[in-house]
């Protein structure tokens, strides 16, 4: 009973044109209401998850984060149809892993060795070598950095939730709006579903969210929250953009169906990785 409220509750927010029909007859409508109820389940247990791994921190933090970048990697791979079943795969991998642990150490100034023999290694390759040496970057980089975040900054776990909050109200609120609201589309050749209606909603409540836990935590005040909650937010989009295009030029929906309701691992932290660096590069003093 719970199920079929909360199915006609949906209906009549973000399908009103569907309201005369009863729930269960529509079945294209069906269908989006089963995936934005295995997105929000999918996402509230993410975020529970994640908040808890962020708070105890350590080597169960860096362990996750290892895990989650091996995946990363491997659904990047298969993304841009690259061999990940051979003895340079594994080698590039063995040097990421080894920045990323230089990071958990607080030996950020050592990353540069295993950084540029993992991209000295990637360079070799012919075929596709950019695409090979760019998840030093678009992997490595925001790893090392909320590794380091967790582990050696004071108030370094508060700084990590500041910024998931940011990112997640920034996608919620993105998606809710753009499709209640609807409207202009933003850049229909890379992301045909995203509207300014969801750009502006994005903006506005990724900012506000910043503003309310700069407050209730101390962190910064108004301005400085404000401004850092618009930048966060807009790199988050860009973020988003930037993976919708990678999978545009590979002709891929989703990058796979590890996560009910969001595709892959990089289809739900596509934001994050441009977000993290972002953050950083503001906070950091």
């Amino acid at each position: 009973m719970l199920i079929n409220l909360g199915q006609i509750l949906i209906r009549k927010i973000f399908f009103p044109h569907y309201t005369n029909i009863k729930a269960g007859k529509d079945a294209s409508v069906d269908v989006k209401i089963r995936e934005l109820i295995k997105r929000t389940a999918s996402s509230i247990l993410l975020i529970v998850f994640t908040l808890y791994l962020n708070y105890i921190g350590g080597y169960y933090f860096f362990f996750v984060v290892l895990v989650l970048f091996f995946f990363l990697n491997l659904e990047y791979y298969k993304l841009f149809s690259l061999d990940h079943k051979n003895i340079i795969f594994v080698i590039n991998l063995i040097f990421k892993f080894i920045s990323i642990y230089l990071s958990f150490l607080n030996s950020l100034y050592l990353i540069i060795i295993p950084f540029l023999l993992g991209i000295s290694l990637s360079s070799f390759h012919k075929r596709k070598w950019g695409v090979r040496v760019f998840p030093y970057v678009y992997f490595v980089m925001p790893a090392c950095l909320i590794i380091y975040l967790n582990s050696h900054v004071e108030n370094g776990k508060s700084l990590i939730i500041w910024l998931f909050v940011i990112v997640w109200t920034s996608d919620i609120f993105g998606f809710l709006l753009g499709n209640y609201f609807k409207g202009p589309k933003l850049i229909t050749s890379i992301s045909p579903n995203k509207t300014w209606s969801g750009f502006i909603g994005s903006i506005t409540f990724g900012s506000l969210a910043s503003i309310l836990y700069a407050f209730y935590s101390n962190l910064a005040n108004f301005m400085e929250s404000l401004i850092l909650g618009i930048v966060v937010s807009f790199s988050s989009i860009i973020g988003d953009l930037f993976e919708s295009y990678l999978k545009r030029l590979n002709n891929k929906k989703d990058t796979s169906n590890l996560i009910p309701g969001h595709g892959g691992l990089l289809d739900r932290l596509d934001g994050f990785l441009f977000a993290i660096v972002i953050f950083w590069i503001c906070i950091i003093k």
